[in-house]
């Protein structure tokens, strides 16, 4: 698999290490990926880079070369850019890991090393260890793109030509942008549906974190060592009509136990 990564770092120094030690991982016969390296020095050029080329993974200096002359955290921001706005795996690789703000979310696909303490092999090694991430991602956008191409050109567009073209002002094109974004994802998900001949997967409908802060029908309530679903109807749960509103729950049974129990005695009853 091919892995493009960009490369942040000021001293030049480290950059020589980087190659060095890319062009030894390339060499080897057990090797996960062939890989693209792309360097740069400055937050104002790893910007523009991220914004104009695709990364499967990034790794990051916090002090960046500036034209201040002055300390700066960069880096942070360009960290953040990363989290935000792709799905990069990223790689902070800094002297001062105590100024690198990670939440608990990104941990799955982001890590701080500290310089000094480890070698930039390590980082080769994590982000080998996250193949099977890396794979997924870039999947589902290769998907993605296919799928949003086919629909803008026959679908999307040629219904939604007329209604852009009519739009004079900031505030009615950003409406009509937000319902072709919604058009496009409900179009994306019932292509995706069609193609899968398995039907959808439980994890598909539930979203943690939830989406919002507000309860809603269907959501799921564990409290108390209990799971409950609110079946509260959508316009009642809307009219939020009195002061103390009340909800409708369905107490949920765990059937995992039992579940496992039955599987066993099919497979028992399957044995010669």
């Amino acid at each position: 698999m091919e892995l493009d990564i960009l490369i942040i770092e000021d001293e030049q120094s480290i950059i020589d290490d980087w190659k060095e030690k890319i062009a030894f991982y390339s060499v080897e016969e057990e090797r996960v990926y062939t890989i693209q390296a792309t360097y740069t020095k400055s937050f104002a050029e790893a910007k523009r880079k991220l914004s104009s080329m695709k990364f499967h993974a990034a790794v990051v200096d916090i002090r960046l070369e500036s034209e201040r002359g002055k300390p700066n955290d960069d880096g942070n921001q360009i960290f953040e850019i990363i989290t935000d706005t792709t799905l990069t795996v990223a790689a902070v690789y800094t002297g001062e890991p105590e100024i690198v703000s990670l939440q608990k979310h990104q941990e799955q696909f982001a890590k701080v090393f500290r310089k000094g303490d480890g070698d930039i092999n390590e980082i080769l090694s994590w982000f080998d260890e996250r193949v099977t991430m890396i794979s997924a991602i870039n999947k589902v956008q290769s998907s993605f793109n296919i799928e949003m191409a086919k629909a803008f050109s026959r679908s999307i567009w040629p219904r939604w030509n007329h209604w852009v073209s009519e739009q004079v002002s900031d505030s009615a094109s950003s409406s009509t942008v937000a319902a072709l974004q919604r058009h496009m994802a409900t179009h994306l998900h019932a292509s995706f549906l069609l193609q899968d001949q398995h039907g959808a997967h439980p994890e598909e409908y539930f979203f943690i974190p939830p989406l919002q802060d507000s309860l809603d029908t269907g959501d799921i309530i564990y409290k108390d060592g209990n799971f409950d679903i609110i079946v509260t109807p959508r316009c009642d749960m809307v009219r939020e009509k009195r002061d103390h509103s009340t909800y409708q729950l369905v107490r949920l049974e765990d059937m995992s136990i039992k579940w496992r129990e039955l599987e066993s005695k099919l497979g028992a009853a399957d044995s010669p």
